[in-house]
Parts: C-alpha cells; sequence; structure tokens
C-alpha cells in the first residue's frame, strides 16, 4: 500500500532515516541514533533542520508498506526584503529511497507541496538543484552572489609581509551568548533576512556543513563568517565595519586554519554590500558573479514590488515603465518615477504575456543584465534586471 500525506512529529526519525539513505547511502548505517549524531550526514549538514523535532510536519512524504520512502521539505522562510515581508517556502530535501526510484512519488510529492504553497498564499518557492530537473516545475535560476579569491601575494604588495591588524578568528560555540545574539541583530540589520526562531540561532550557521566562527579585536565583537577550512571557503561574511574588510582577510590569510596555496574565497556577499564589493574587487586575485537559488513565483505583485525596492535602495534605478501579463493572470504596471518603484495592478490588455520561466529568466537571472531574452524592453526598464535576489548560505535548504 502506498500513501502519500503529510508528516507529523511522529515521523521525525523516519525522515532522517530515508533522506540520509537517500542522500549518502555510502554512510548510511540503519542506526537512527547513530545516523542522527554530529557526525551524521542531515543532522550535521542542516542542523537547523534536523536537529528540530519541529520541522517534521513541513515535510510531505511517501509511505510505502509503513516505511517511509520519500520526503519533500517545505520549510517556511518568512523573509525580509527591504521594507517588505515576504512569504516564502524552502524546498528541500528532495528525495526517494534508492529501492524506489522511477515510481512516479516525487511527482506526486512535489505536486501536494506546489499546491500547499499556493493554500499557504507563498509569494514564492526557492530551491538548489539541477536546473532542468526543477525548470519542469516552473523553478528558474535566480540571483546575484559576488564571489572573491584573494591570496597571501595581493595583500603582501598592498600592506607588506609583516602585516597584522589584530583581528582574531575562533569558532563560535554555543556558550558564546553574547556573540549570538550580536550576530542575530547584525543579520537582522540587513537589507535582506530570513526570519529564524531565536533558538535557532547558532544551528542556522552550520548549514551545508560550515563551521560558524566569530572576528574579535582587542577582545570585541568584529563580525561573524561561516566557514569550511577543508576547501578555505568562507560565507555569510558580516563585519560592524565593512571598510575594514582589507584589513580583516590580510589577517584571515595568516591566521585561519586551512588555508593552502595563500588563498581564500569568499562566496555568498550580498549585491547590496556595496564597500565590501568595492573593496574586495580592488584586492582580489580574480571576481565571478554566479546566482544563488532557483526560484517558482507565485504571487508577482508582492515579489516583484519588494525586490525593485530592493534594487532601489542600494543602486539608482532609471524613470520608465513597462506592462507586463503572467501566466498565473496576473497583469502589473512596474514603473519607476524620481527613482522610485512601483508595482501596481493593471486593468487593461497586456502588451507583452511573460511565461512563468521567462520572467525568472528576465528579471532575476544573473545573465538578465546583457539580455532581455527576447522581449522588447527599453534601455531603461532593461537597466533595472536583475533584480537582487540573494539568499544567504545560511538561509539556504
Amino acid at each position: 500500500m502506498i500513501e502519500y500525506r503529510w508528516a507529523t512529529e511522529a515521523d521525525y526519525k523516519n525522515i532522517i532515516d530515508e533522506a540520509n539513505h537517500a542522500f549518502d547511502g555510502k554512510n548510511w548505517t540503519g542506526d537512527f541514533e547513530k545516523d542522527t549524531s554530529n557526525e551524521s550526514f542531515f543532522p550535521r549538514i542542516l542542523p537547523k533542520l534536523y536537529q528540530n523535532i519541529r520541522t517534521a510536519p513541513m515535510h510531505v512524504i511517501t509511505v510505502e508498506d509503513g516505511k517511509i520512502v520519500g520526503c519533500v521539505g517545505n520549510f517556511v522562510l518568512t523573509t525580509k526584503v527591504a521594507d517588505e515581508t515576504l512569504n516564502v517556502i524552502g524546498i528541500g530535501t528532495v528525495s526517494t529511497h534508492p529501492d524506489t526510484r522511477r515510481a512516479g512519488h516525487m511527482k506526486k510529492m512535489m505536486a501536494m507541496s506546489l499546491e500547499h504553497a499556493k493554500e499557504v498564499d507563498a509569494d514564492f518557492m526557492v530551491l538548489g538543484g539541477q536546473r532542468q530537473r526543477y525548470e519542469h516545475w516552473g523553478f528558474g535560476r535566480a540571483g546575484i552572489n559576488p564571489g572573491f579569491g584573494v591570496t597571501l601575494t595581493n595583500m603582501r604588495h598592498i600592506y607588506g609581509a609583516d602585516a597584522d591588524f589584530g583581528y582574531e578568528f575562533r569558532e563560535l560555540t554555543r556558550d558564546d551568548q553574547e556573540f549570538i545574539t550580536k550576530e542575530r541583530l547584525l543579520r537582522k540589520s540587513a537589507l535582506t533576512s530570513t526570519v529564524h526562531e531565536r533558538d535557532q540561532e547558532f544551528n542556522i550557521l552550520f548549514s551545508m556543513d560550515c563551521r560558524p566562527y566569530v572576528i574579535t579585536k582587542d577582545g570585541e565583537f568584529f563580525g561573524t563568517f561561516m566557514y569550511r577550512p577543508r576547501e578555505a571557503v568562507l560565507h555569510d561574511l558580516r563585519l560592524m565595519d565593512d571598510q575594514m574588510v582589507a584589513r580583516v582577510v590580510n589577517d584571515m590569510l595568516k591566521k585561519l586554519p586551512g588555508v593552502k596555496d595563500g588563498r581564500v574565497a569568499i562566496d555568498h556577499i550580498p549585491p547590496y554590500e556595496k564597500n565590501m564589493i568595492m573593496i574586495l574587487s580592488r584586492i582580489a586575485e580574480d571576481t565571478q558573479i554566479t546566482g544563488c537559488q532557483m526560484i517558482k513565483i507565485l504571487n508577482y505583485e508582492r515579489t516583484l514590488r519588494a525586490y525593485m525596492k530592493m534594487a532601489a535602495a542600494y543602486r539608482p534605478l532609471a524613470d520608465g515603465e513597462v506592462i507586463m501579463g503572467f501566466d498565473n493572470g496576473e497583469v502589473l504596471k512596474l514603473s519607476v518615477t524620481d527613482g522610485v518603484p512601483a508595482v501596481e495592478p493593471y486593468a487593461g490588455m497586456p502588451p507583452m504575456l511573460v511565461s512563468e520561466l521567462e520572467a525568472v529568466n528576465m528579471m532575476f537571472d544573473v545573465t538578465a543584465f546583457n539580455t532581455d531574452y527576447g522581449y522588447d524592453l527599453n534601455a531603461a526598464v532593461r537597466s533595472w534586471f536583475p533584480l537582487p535576489f540573494f539568499q544567504y548560505m545560511s538561509d539556504e535548504v
């Protein structure tokens, strides 16, 4: 017998068991107690989700003969964008048991997830995964994620070989409650942030097998970041004073564990951190701009209004307007007047109809700066895009 349903807290252990087996079969033991230790897969890489029983009912599951053989997580990611609050659903842990694949379970669970998102009036859904697989469900690539590679040689030419600005770096611990509180305030002050329960603030900093680090100077809190020592890659760098980023990176290269060949990679810098990006682009040996995640927009009016406001908060927008119709029936006028954006319903027939994937490609894909994807947009409107969707590593599911 096969059943598709929403999980309950009673399913918590079996959800982790299925997910560990599906994603990390090589190391899966079949022993729940062992697989939920700090060394296990899902509780280790996503403790905010899988060391938290409250997230169990956020899963659609497939149950076959009493055993969970598939799941799709539908995680609540209430997101602040500029002064707007968006209802976002993060899709994660999309999996089926290796022995039951190609049985159509994923189609059923994804269909239930999409219906649920509409029922709760979600503004958009977000996930990470193989592009063509999820385009089938209407998810398109989105986001602006600048990254930088900085070397000791770069810093030696700027500051000299012996420069030490006194910044110290160590792993953040759960006992560092004062620093965790300051990190929370720093994170929430950004132009975009995801709402997390206070008791999960420490756990979110372990996302995707990263380790949380605190930056201090003379014993005082200066910022945080998430770090993978094996690759010398750091994410979500947050500083009390971003003008000091070059000096902080100079000390990182000399003091962080795992730095190989005198190089560190800095990823997940939000596009609105203009000072940090400007400084890093001046000192870095290499720079890249990639996308973030894939999104499926369910409410265009609220989503576009929020990200137009976010764009206007850190860069000038040219005056202009465009009227678009979308395949969910919304017809909107997007406009900028004296640099102030507006998104409002339009009652007439739209001069252009945009499909679900075309809308994401045209307005949110990182390549949108160089193409209108075949639509006849005037120069002012084209200059608005891509809109600055961004998701910190700590918010990914």
